[in-house]
C-alpha cells in the first residue's frame, strides 16, 4: 500500500490481512508496476493476483473492500 501525505487511520479488529506500505516518492517503479495513479490508493493481492482496488481513504469503502476479500 503506498503512503503519501495520508493521515487516515484505520483500525481493524476483526481481520488479519498482510499490508505492505510503499513509498512512492522513493520507489517510483513499484508504483509504475502496480499502476499506482492516485494517493492513497489501497491494493488486495490473492496468489500474486490483484483482486481489489480502492483510491481514497473513505473508511467505509476499505472496511468493505477488506471484508470482501478476507
Amino acid at each position: 500500500m503506498p503512503a503519501r501525505h495520508s493521515h487516515a487511520n484505520f483500525s481493524f479488529s476483526t481481520c488479519a490481512p498482510s499490508a505492505a506500505q510503499v513509498d512512492v516518492d522513493e520507489n517510483e517503479e513499484v508504483a509504475a508496476f502496480a499502476g499506482i495513479s492516485a494517493m492513497p490508493t489501497f491494493q488486495v493481492y490473492k496468489d500474486g493476483k490483484k483482486v481489489g482496488e480502492l483510491m481514497g481513504a473513505a473508511k467505509d469503502k476499505l472496511l468493505g473492500l477488506v471484508e470482501a476479500h478476507k
